[in-house]
C-alpha cells in the first residue's frame, strides 16, 4: 500500500498495491499489508493458498524475493543496477505463485539461474529464461565479446591478414582475450 495522506496521527489513507482501491488504515508498528484483502480473496476464489507450508524457504522463492528487492527496494545495494535503470517486474510476477508456475513450466531446475535475454529489458516471461551460471556470466553489460563475436574472431583470424593485435583493437579487448578465443580456451559452446 502507498500512503496518500495522513488523516490523523493514527490513521492514513492508502492505495492498495493490487487493485488501486483507496482505504483508510490504522498505522501499526511499521508493518502494513500491501493488499486491502483483494489478494487473499483472489487466491481463495481459485482454491490456491498464498504459500504452502515451508515454501518461503525454497530456492525459487529466494530468487523471486531477490529479484523484487533489486527492482523495487531503493535501500537494496543492487537497486542502482536494476530499479534505478528502469528495470521492473511484470505485474503477473508480483505474486509468487504466478512466478512459480512460469518457472516450473519453463525449465526451472535447482542448478539454473534466472537470466534476462535483453539486459535493458524487464523481468517478464518473454525476456527471461533459466540458464547455467556460465551462460549467465556471458550475458552482462560489461562483457564486450559475445559468443557470436567470438565465432567471428575465429573466422577472421588469419595470421598474416588479421593478427591478434588487429582483432584486439577492432573488438576493444586485450590481446590475451583474442588469444584465448583463437586457441579454443575460452568461449566454447556451453
Amino acid at each position: 500500500m502507498k500512503l496518500i495522506k495522513k488523516i490523523n496521527s493514527k490513521i492514513g489513507l492508502f492505495v492498495c498495491s493490487y487493485c488501486n482501491k483507496k482505504i483508510e488504515v490504522e498505522f501499526g508498528n511499521g508493518f502494513r499489508n500491501k493488499s486491502c484483502g483483494c489478494k487473499q480473496r483472489f487466491f481463495q476464489s481459485i482454491n490456491q493458498p498464498l504459500f504452502k507450508h515451508g515454501e518461503r524457504k525454497t530456492r525459487l522463492y529466494t530468487i523471486w524475493k531477490n529479484m523484487r528487492q533489486r527492482c523495487n527496494n531503493t535501500k537494496c545495494y543492487l537497486f542502482c543496477r536494476y530499479g534505478s535503470r528502469g528495470i521492473s517486474i511484470c505485474e503477473d510476477w508480483g505474486v509468487f505463485i504466478c512466478f512459480k508456475n512460469w518457472a516450473i513450466n519453463n525449465g526451472y531446475k535447482d542448478d539454473l539461474q534466472i537470466d534476462r535475454k535483453d539486459n535493458d529489458g524487464n523481468y517478464e516471461p518473454s525476456n527471461c529464461r533459466w540458464v547455467t551460471a556460465k551462460i549467465q556470466s556471458r550475458n552482462k553489460r560489461n562483457v564486450y565479446i559475445t559468443f557470436e563475436k567470438a565465432q567471428e574472431v575465429r573466422q577472421k583470424y588469419i595470421p598474416r591478414k588479421y593478427t591478434r593485435k588487429k582483432l584486439a583493437e577492432e573488438y576493444m579487448v586485450k590481446e590475451s582475450v583474442i588469444k584465448g578465443i583463437i586457441e579454443n580456451r575460452t568461449w566454447l559452446v556451453a
